[in-house]
């Protein structure tokens, strides 16, 4: 798959997802090459989804990043391409479970989808949040998911450092810190594309983890902590720093 093209689609979804709250926007992130996979169940119970980091030799090597972007100048957690290689602690796991009925919509298959996101930084800390949307074939055998993030938190465990979430792989800061964000009651959006030639959530695939997906997401404050931070403005769009 183009990695361009998927990047660059990645880029025009999160754009529509996130402009309603550009300039309440706390946190974004990105990564490529997750390995996706799916179990093509009787029920909707059965029919899991899930993409994953990995660094498999010959094959899929995961990169990618997670800003704090309320402040000036941004914090970047970065993620080099192969982080999972090494001896880290950090990871990134989207689950979903896939609803039985495809539903057309403005001339494309859909078919919805609930689940949850996990982004593991270096030391353990990590960011959960619930996902729910809509799967939609795009033709030429991509696929896309478009969704809100909910019920969105920032968790410190016990053990390393845990008043920022760490990245690896680069020089400091390669961190943001937890100081001023509400750590509970985020909400946002999450989009994901992968290429799946002539399998729209009908079969098995994944096997062999040869199925690359994108995913980029924002987390913002829900109105009710909008009072308990000072917001930056932004400027622009960041720049993403890829290895």
């Amino acid at each position: 798959m183009s990695k361009q093209l998927v990047l660059s689609g990645l880029a025009g979804m999160l754009a529509c997802a996130g402009v309603a709250s550009a300039q309440t926007s706390l946190i974004s992130f990105t990564y490529s090459d997750l390995a996706a996979s799916y179990v093509n169940g009787g029920t909707m119970a059965t029919r899991i989804f899930q993409s994953n980091a990995v660094a498999i030799a010959g094959g899929l090597q995961t990169g990618g990043d997670v800003s704090r972007i309320d402040i000036s100048p941004n914090q970047t957690a970065n993620f080099l391409t192969g982080f999972r290689a090494g001896a880290t602690a950090a990871n990134v796991n989207i689950t979903m479970n896939i609803d039985t009925v495809i539903t057309p919509l403005g001339g494309n298959n859909t078919i919805l989808a609930t689940g949850t996101v996990t982004l593991t930084d270096d030391d353990g800390d990590q960011i959960v949040g619930t996902i729910s949307g809509r799967w939609t074939d795009l033709g030429a055998g991509f696929d896309s998911f478009q969704g809100l993030i909910t019920s969105a938190s920032i968790n410190a465990l016990a053990g390393g450092d845990n008043t920022h979430f760490n990245g690896l792989g680069s020089g400091p800061p390669n961190s943001f810190v937890y100081a001023g964000l509400p750590l509970t009651g985020l909400t946002g959006s999450l989009v994901e594309l992968q290429l799946t030639p002539g399998i729209f959530f009908d079969a098995n695939f994944g096997a062999g983890n040869n199925v690359s997906s994108q995913a980029s997401g924002i987390l913002v404050p829900t109105p009710g902590t909008l009072g308990l931070i000072g917001l930056g403005a932004l400027a622009g769009c960041r720049r993403r720093r890829r290895a």
